[in-house]
């Protein structure tokens, strides 16, 4: 046969053939899925071996479920590396297809053997995506952390900006109220120097007249001011007088 011979693609197309005439036979189905499993298409053999399950051969049947099992074991090896989370399915329905095929022949060694072998891996897997999450988890958190120490940054600087910006506004309207009070001052002191250099009217009108200081005076004051004037008056005669009655002086010859 082909099959024994490891011809394994030229085994695959005869069985190809005889399921054209045959397609709902067990046993072919169960040697094509054998066939397809040895020349490396995995998948192609879960299929004809899930077609070989319509049998009323118990032998067949719980051979058929032993080989689904390693199947579906070499399927999740394949995406490991690639695709853990397909890989911890397959694992998973490798080790249920395990356990039917022990229910169905308690001395099939090999299935428990599997079982035990499939079953450590897949908690091999399973730490590794925990870890992987993990780590994702850590990596997704110190971006957040990033991202919120930039914002906080960028929020800073804006603050610091505006602080800065507040203070410059601030100290130009100081530093302008300050050349207004500077120019108003100096207008201030131009208008007193101007006032200083004007003559005051009142000064002029001062010492005033003496009619006008008459009438401010009392009666008592204005009697005894014309006394004093005649007094004057009288003195001023009498000085004429004598200076009239005395006789030049003679020339001495």
């Amino acid at each position: 046969m082909l099959y024994d011979q490891e011809q394994y693609g030229e085994a695959i197309e005869k069985y190809n053939e005889s399921m054209e005439e045959f397609p709902d036979s067990d046993i072919l189905n169960f040697n094509l899925g054998a066939a397809q499993y040895k020349n490396g298409n995995y998948q192609e053999a879960v299929d004809s071996f899930t077609k070989a399950l319509n049998t009323e051969n118990k032998e067949i049947e719980a051979k058929a479920v032993y080989n689904i099992a390693n199947t579906k074991y070499k399927l999740g090896s394949q995406s490991a590396n690639a695709n853990m989370d397909s890989a911890i399915k397959q694992y998973t329905e490798s080790l249920d297809y395990y356990k039917r095929s022990i229910a169905l022949d308690e001395n099939n060694s090999d299935a428990k053997y599997n079982h035990e072998l499939v079953e450590r891996e897949l908690k091999v897997l399973l730490d590794r995506q925990k870890q992987q999450k993990q780590q994702q988890q850590q990596k997704n958190e110190d971006k957040q952390d990033q991202e919120q120490k930039d914002q906080e940054q960028d929020s800073g600087e804006s603050q610091d900006k505006q602080d800065a910006q507040q203070k410059e506004e601030s100290q130009s309207g100081q530093d302008k109220k300050e050349d207004q009070d500077q120019e108003q001052q100096a207008e201030s002191e131009k208008k007193q120097e101007g006032q200083q250099g004007e003559e005051d009217p009142a000064d002029e009108q001062q010492g005033g007249s003496p009619a006008e200081e008459t009438e401010k005076m009392s009666p008592e004051e204005a009697r005894m001011l014309l006394e004093a004037f005649g007094e004057e008056e009288a003195m001023e005669g009498e000085k004429k007088k004598r200076k009239g009655y005395y006789p030049g002086v003679l020339k001495d010859w």
